[in-house]
């Protein structure tokens, strides 16, 4: 039984590591966002110097979980509602209302969001037209004032997040023209999960208490046995954890402008015979896009990140508006473990033809930019995958692809399985080779280390 009792304390120092998770979650601008313009269009003046007396009315909006955006606001008629979504992409845009050009600013928006166990990581990215305030939990984490739209990529905030509720607060103002905030943070949290140390230690416990009551040894081995075996089917569901892989655009694409500039046309009538003579292009992991290609003088490259937006505009050249079109684009991306499911968000200028592993996942043809935001979990498999896309500027002037594919797979961890039948396995060995020895006594605490070992050389 002191046997028992020195593996019980051992074994939660097995499973205590095992006892929390990373995950990652996307927080986008939307909807679900509260928003209000208290002061009419005051278009053109600086951020600064306007919504003062409403905020003055208003202390907490930008500071408060508890503050009152549920409706009425003091010091105004207009009234807290939930956000318009005025424009699709990887980030929505949002506002108060659903003017693009002439509504109500500035504009306050409130989100509260919700952080289970510890920090690890919150990064934001997006962009303003034209100037923001951007509090988190009542602290001044992001000011942009220079009266122009403005992305922002990827910035570290997570020093401004705490474990449970986290406000999140923006100020955005138009000096002109366009209107729209779009913000996107990403969370990583250490997760809790049904503890190991627990079922590590009940495991054992509740094995010494079998024993206990098993007064033959030929019944305490058989016990020892199947609690091997039921501690294996427990384990084993522990096995695995969900990731979140963002892969984008960018200049680790390849790219290639076969046929020259063919702008206005239509995307299915421009590149066929180039098409024709590269099969595979599309559809084969073990295509050439190397370098030369058959058909053309053209030859595959990296393709040139033309705009900083998120996700960042690529084409085959570095020209806005009159760079090479059609314009054909090829990525391989590795899949590790089951898919959960894979998302494909961005924008095109005019059209595209988006292929994995050989079959057309989206036929954008109607000659105008597009936003997209669509699942295509079922185009993706375990392993290699090929993302393959044609895009035209049918219509003229700007051309770009935008493309963002967010992966959730389960990725296999370190076992539970492995330690828990380690562990007990080791513990069935250990309590064999003391009762043929006659030392159910013996006090030595390397007997448990003996005991352990013995389990892993017996594991088939």
């Amino acid at each position: 039984m002191r046997f028992l009792k020195a593996v019980a304390l051992v074994t939660p120092l097995l499973f205590a590591p095992n006892a929390a998770r990373a995950a990652v979650t996307t927080v986008l601008s939307g909807s679900d966002w509260r928003a209000i313009g208290p002061v009419g269009n005051l278009e053109g003046q600086p951020l600064l110097s306007v919504g003062q007396a409403w905020e003055a009315a208003n202390v907490g909006w930008n500071s408060s979980l508890t503050y009152n955006d549920s409706g009425a606001s003091p010091g105004t008629t207009a009234q807290w509602v939930n956000a318009v979504v005025t424009t699709t992409g990887s980030i929505p845009g949002i506002w108060p209302d659903a003017s693009l050009f002439s509504g109500a600013t500035p504009a306050y928006f409130r989100k509260i969001v919700n952080i289970q166990g510890a920090v690890v990581s919150v990064q934001f990215e997006g962009a303003d037209d034209d100037d923001l305030l951007m509090y988190i939990n009542g602290k001044l984490a992001l000011q942009d004032t220079n009266g122009t739209a403005d992305s922002f990529p990827k910035t570290n905030v997570t020093s401004y997040f705490q474990t449970g509720d986290n406000l999140i607060a923006f100020k955005v103002q138009d000096t002109g023209g366009f209107q729209r905030l779009q913000a996107s943070f990403t969370i990583t949290n250490a997760v809790p999960e049904p503890s190991s140390f627990a079922f590590g230690f009940l495991a054992v416990s509740g094995l010494a208490a079998g024993l206990r009551s098993a007064r033959r040894k030929a019944t305490a081995i058989r016990f020892v046995k199947t609690a091997v075996l039921l501690a294996a089917l427990f384990l084993a569901s522990n096995s695995a954890r969900a990731a979140i892989v963002t892969v984008d655009g960018g200049a680790d694409w390849r790219a290639i402008a076969p046929v020259g500039n063919l702008e206005g046309q239509p995307i299915l009538t421009v590149g066929n015979s180039w098409e024709a003579a590269n099969v595979g292009w599309n559809s084969s992991l073990t295509y050439d896009d190397s370098g030369a290609s058959p058909g053309t003088t053209a030859t595959w490259h990296n393709a040139v990140v033309t705009t900083s937006s998120s996700p960042p505009g690529i084409w085959s050249d570095a020209g806005l508006f009159d760079g090479a079109t059609p314009t054909y684009f090829r990525k391989v991306i590795n899949v590790s473990g089951a898919i959960l499911s894979v998302k494909f968000s961005g924008g095109v200028d005019d059209d595209l033809i988006l292929y994995i592993n050989g079959k057309t996942a989206i036929s954008d043809t109607d000659g105008t930019s597009t936003g997209f935001n669509l699942d295509v979990t079922s185009f993706f498999q375990s392993g290699d995958n090929l993302i393959a896309i044609k895009a035209h500027d049918s219509f003229g002037g700007f051309q770009r692809v935008e493309a963002r594919f967010t992966i959730t797979n389960a990725v296999p961890e370190p076992s539970s399985f492995l330690f828990g039948a380690l562990a007990i396995s080791g513990l069935a060995a250990g309590l064999n080779r003391h009762a043929a020895r006659g030392h159910h006594r013996r006090k030595d605490f390397i007997s448990v280390i003996g005991g352990a070992t013995a389990g892993f050389k017996a594991l088939p």
